[in-house]
């Protein structure tokens, strides 16, 4: 999915330019990189992997104080030119996506154990990763920064409500 939101979000206007820019983004030659040497059952040396360790640690604190940092001042939903688009990509996340989640799996004949992790993983919060691609692009900030907070907050009384259907 990096690759299509980094097309999205790209300031190219050409879809050529956009594809390109995306699947050229260090982000995504490191995720190709490391496919590669995983499926090869490549070893790297101890120098090499060892820094990339430590910095993989810090990603997720790194891009918490990131989202963070972006909440100082900041009022949610008080922007009414991005209100609609948050809340709507809110009732998507939370709501929308376990219920598509919960369709295919009906389809693809998951049993009731399957049907509910599935459902449990398709209302977790909407990724910080997605604050940080809109603010390295400085495209969609608001609505990103409030949709990441809102499905943050609601995610953990979505996953009540899938628990309570699914009888758990």
């Amino acid at each position: 999915m990096t690759p299509i939101i980094l097309a999205l979000i790209s300031s190219s206007s050409r879809v050529t330019t956009a594809m390109r820019q995306a699947l050229l983004s260090p982000i995504v030659f490191a995720a190709i990189a490391g496919l590669v040497v995983s499926l090869n059952g490549l070893n790297a040396p101890d120098a090499l992997t060892e820094p990339l360790k430590i910095l993989g640690g810090a990603s997720i604190p790194m891009i918490l104080l990131s989202f963070g940092a972006s909440l100082h001042a900041a009022r949610p939903l008080s922007d009414p030119t991005f209100r609609a688009a948050a809340v709507t990509a809110t009732a998507l996340k939370v709501l929308g996506m376990p219920a598509v989640a919960c369709a295919v799996g009906m389809l693809m004949g998951f049993d009731a154990e399957k049907l509910y992790a599935v459902c449990i993983l398709a209302a977790l919060p909407t990724a910080q990763n997605i604050y940080n691609y809109a603010a390295t692009y400085r495209r969609g900030m608001v609505v990103a920064r409030d949709t990441v907070l809102l499905s943050t907050f609601l995610a953990l009384p979505a996953m009540l409500l899938i628990a309570f259907l699914f009888g758990r």
